[in-house]
């Protein structure tokens, strides 16, 4: 009876563990989130809606976004994403990318996004990189259009995250300093999916 209680002691001990090692990640991810917030040059909030495809559930997702110009040519970003799906499941995660630009002419620039972030969900974590090529053209001071395809891999085998997404933004500067943007992504691979996306922005 002694060894059982003892059994029970130690499993509830090391879920205890387990609890405050998640609680003490998200504190970090929160911080660094908040450092990030500090010096940003940008600052966002997405809603994204999934249309689950080929047998995929649907889901709906948040995430802050918050950027800062190294220089002239070049972004850094910090992206925090929750994805809630309709079976209860939910998914988060932490990512940081850099973006090169190359001006074409007055009003079309190149990009590549390169990215790399870690995803917590309860099947386990995973680690996983981004690619995205794209382009930036500027009607006016008022209407910007953006379109990209992203090309994303995991770190580890059958990661979950083998897919490739093509989007198409319309961003609306509704102020010099307040913007909001429509998005539509169509991912396919490892997840199925259809979304729109909406977000309203601020810069600093």
């Amino acid at each position: 009876m002694s060894l059982i209680s003892s059994s029970s002691w130690f499993d509830s001990g090391s879920r205890n563990q387990q609890g405050q090692l998640k609680v003490k990640k998200i504190m970090l991810l929160l911080s660094m989130l908040w450092c990030n917030l500090c010096i940003a040059g940008t600052v966002h909030l997405e809603y994204q809606n999934w249309d689950g495809k080929n047998g995929y559930q649907d889901a709906q997702a948040v995430q802050l976004a918050v950027g800062e110009d190294l220089n002239k040519k070049i972004n850094a970003d910090v992206r925090l994403t929750t994805i809630n799906f309709d079976s209860g499941a939910v998914s988060s995660s932490l990512e940081f990318g850099l973006t090169p630009k190359i001006p074409l002419t007055d009003s079309l620039n190149f990009y590549t996004r390169v990215s790399a972030g870690h995803a917590f969900k309860s099947t386990g974590n995973t680690q996983y990189y981004g690619v995205e090529p794209g382009m930036i053209y500027k009607l006016n001071n008022l209407v910007t259009i953006r379109a990209a395809h992203r090309f994303r891999g995991g770190f580890e085998e059958n990661s979950g995250f083998e897919t490739q997404t093509s989007r198409l933004w319309t961003i609306f500067n509704i102020t010099p300093k307040n913007f909001i943007f429509i998005r539509y992504d169509r991912m396919r691979g490892d997840y199925d999916m259809d979304s729109i996306n909406t977000a309203l922005g601020i810069r600093f």
